[in-house]
């Protein structure tokens, strides 16, 4: 139910193995417009590590970036969604 409650329930879905994550496309410059949105989902996302542990690398790696997102990692984020 975490789709819905952050507006986000048409995300494409997006398959990758686990083994190719991964974070080189986090360059950018372009500042996310609402970070308050990004906290929130990614704090979600932080939580929902305590039952799948399969994201749990990628969640922690998108946590390091909570002080000024880019939209980069909003786009890494809705790819863990």
């Amino acid at each position: 139910m975490m789709l819905p409650s952050f507006n986000l329930i048409y995300v494409k879905n997006w398959f990758y193995p686990k083994s190719q994550i991964t974070f080189d496309f986090l360059d950018g410059t372009d500042s996310f417009s609402d970070p308050t949105l990004y906290k929130s989902v990614v704090g979600t996302l932080q939580y929902a590590t305590i039952t799948r542990s399969d994201i749990a690398y990628a969640v922690n790696k998108l946590c390091q970036f909570m002080h000024s997102p880019l939209e980069s990692y909003w786009k890494a984020t809705k790819r863990v969604l």
